[in-house]
């Protein structure tokens, strides 16, 4: 990117402008515009837009971007993207579902789940609809990710995680014969299934079938920490 010596906000921005019309994935020209654009906003000058439609090649061409930002670590760059062609072109659901993935990565649950949510308020979106429950469960939010779970297994009755977090609800709820049977159709040989039903056994009871099953995720994964911590309260409970 050229640098140029400008004395004016004004100027600045026509400069970026003019640099994003001849190269429009130019990261170091979008973010001096965006940066003169709020340096703008903030001085309450009239006449002046944040937000510029974009076409949709180049909604493409900075959907590609992010893309590539976020398959190599910079998320950063990635949300920067993302959020320009959201404000560029509000209806655009990749770009949408980008920004919803990318905070999930973060670790940012509220953020991820508003994203989420954007998108199934537009269209009914599986992968939206998985993330969002994901983003609740992550947020303590499990009566909500429940209710989603349900209508998730309306279109895929086997679905793992709605089944799961069905399951999960249940146990909190202390309804844990019908939280271990959703364990069960969520997947009989996975290791968090086991362990969940194991937990559920173990709580109505049942030591023995819960002692086969905590032994059972130590086969699959050694170092389970909370098989071993099953064990170790079954076998306490024995010694009392």
């Amino acid at each position: 990117m050229v640098v140029v010596e400008i004395r004016k906000v004004d100027d600045a921005r026509v400069v970026f402008q003019s640099l994003l019309k001849e190269l429009p994935t130019d990261l170091e020209a979008l973010r001096g515009k965006q940066e003169v654009e709020s340096a703008l906003l903030k001085q309450n000058l009239p006449g002046w837009r944040v937000t510029a439609a974009l076409t949709p090649e180049e909604a493409a061409s900075f959907l590609d971007l992010a893309s590539r930002a976020a398959s190599l670590g910079k998320i950063s760059e990635a949300l920067d993207l993302w959020g320009y062609v959201m404000q560029g072109r509000p209806d655009n659901a990749s770009a949408c579902l980008g920004l919803a993935g990318a905070y999930s990565s973060l670790g940012n649950w509220g953020q991820a789940s508003y994203y989420y949510s954007v998108v199934l308020n537009r269209q009914p979106d599986s992968d939206a609809l998985r993330g969002k429950i994901r983003a609740l469960g992550a947020l303590g939010q499990w009566a909500d990710a429940a209710s989603l779970s349900a209508d998730l297994l309306k279109k895929a009755p086997a679905d793992a995680l709605a089944l799961s977090t069905i399951a999960y609800f249940c146990y909190l709820l202390g309804d844990f014969a019908k939280a271990c049977g959703f364990y069960e159709r969520a997947g009989k040989d996975d290791s968090l299934m086991l362990l969940g039903r194991a937990w559920c056994k173990f709580m109505l009871k049942d030591f023995q079938a819960s002692r086969n099953l905590f032994k059972e995720v130590l086969q699959k994964e050694p170092a389970n920490v909370g098989a071993i911590e099953g064990l170790k309260l079954l076998e306490k409970s024995e010694e009392e």
